[in-house]
């Protein structure tokens, strides 16, 4: 009796898989754990390099005498050695506390929760707010937020307090905190400030501009500020470029002169000598006639000063090619993160190698 259709279908279904189909099975098989493997490998291959290393037989070099490339032992044939970062463990951000190494940039909704724990974290006696940022002050630090921490010219405020905090009476660099830094703080008024104050004390009175303000400064203390400018061009190598903002001249209880915040945004338009021969003119006008004209460095010098120091800059940071913004500094070690609770987390990474 020929078979039935059915018949014939059951037949075929139960024919043993040939070899076509078994290495089809076999290689889908196959590819299903390698895509597991390496993505095993993917995600602990920032936190546990060496294991991943030995699991693919990559022999890790213990000195840079000792490397060598894989099948190979030819010494010439040499690589860096591989860096492995201890692991994260965030901590809570401790009170005024400041850091090591480039700025850790905190971004986004991060930020707007930073913001909320600033002056809990840096304030306290008082704050003064800037077209670039916010500064704190608390005991005897002065903490400056930037309010724009990925613009470039953030990165060349924080690199020039760094190499000269403490020069010609600029405020000592402490260290970096989210989105700012810190710095020394100076007890005293700003020069604008006692400005305002005599000019508003005398609005009903009769005397001269030049009478008021020899309630202000002493002639001592006017020719102090020049000689306190020319300094700084030779110490820095450049201009300050702000020197008409009195709120960056600080008086303090000694009647000590200090100088704060050099301009970044528009330092182009001026040069050493015209800024010193301003403030020369300004006071002289004033009445303080006995100053003397101290002697500063040459313009262009100061301009090629300048440069070099914004391309030293430049080669510390990574920028966001679509933005041209700072993404990251190059020498950055601390991370910092925001818990949901709002609490700023932080992490220092420290880079080290095989001694194994």
């Amino acid at each position: 009796m020929p078979e039935t259709q059915t018949q014939q279908s059951l037949r075929v279904e139960a024919r043993p898989v040939g070899k076509v189909e078994q290495v089809k099975a076999k290689v889908k098989e196959l590819t299903k754990k390698g895509k597991e493997w390496f993505k095993d490998k993917w995600e602990k291959v920032t936190s546990k390099p060496r294991e991943v290393l030995n699991d693919i037989n990559i022999s890790v070099p213990k000195t840079i005498e000792d490397t060598y490339l894989v099948d190979t032992t030819e010494k010439t044939n040499t690589f860096p050695k591989i860096p492995e970062y201890l692991k994260e463990n965030f901590r809570p951000l401790e009170k005024g506390e400041s850091f090591e190494g480039g700025m850790p940039i905190v971004k986004g909704e991060d930020a707007a929760k930073l913001r909320k724990q600033e002056e809990i974290l840096y304030g306290g006696e008082g704050k003064g707010n800037g077209k670039w940022g916010t500064v704190f002050l608390s005991g005897e630090k002065a903490t400056k937020i930037f309010n724009q921490p990925e613009s470039i010219l953030n990165a060349y405020d924080l690199a020039f307090v760094k190499k000269y905090g403490g020069v010609a009476g600029m405020p000592k660099f402490i260290g970096v905190v989210p989105n700012g830094y810190q710095m020394e703080r100076f007890h005293g008024e700003s020069l604008a400030k006692l400005v305002d104050g005599a000019f508003d004390k005398e609005a009903n009175r009769s005397k001269k501009s030049s009478e008021v303000w020899g309630g202000i400064l002493s002639p001592v203390q006017a020719q102090e500020l020049l000689n306190k400018v020319a300094e700084f061009h030779k110490g820095t190598g450049r201009v300050h470029g702000d020197m008409g903002h009195w709120d960056d001249i600080i008086i303090d209880p000694e009647g000590k002169i200090q100088i704060t915040d050099p301009e970044w945004e528009r330092i182009g338009d001026q040069n050493p000598h015209g800024e010193l021969q301003s403030l020369y003119d300004f006071f002289k006008g004033q009445g303080y006639t006995d100053l003397n004209l101290p002697e500063t460095i040459p313009d262009d010098i100061a301009a090629k000063n300048l440069d070099d120091f914004k391309r030293e800059v430049m080669e510390n940071l990574v920028i966001d090619p679509v933005f041209h913004r700072i993404d990251r500094y190059k020498d950055q070690t601390v991370e910092v993160k925001i818990s949901e609770g709002d609490q700023v987390l932080v992490s220092e990474k420290k880079l080290i190698t095989s001694t194994e």
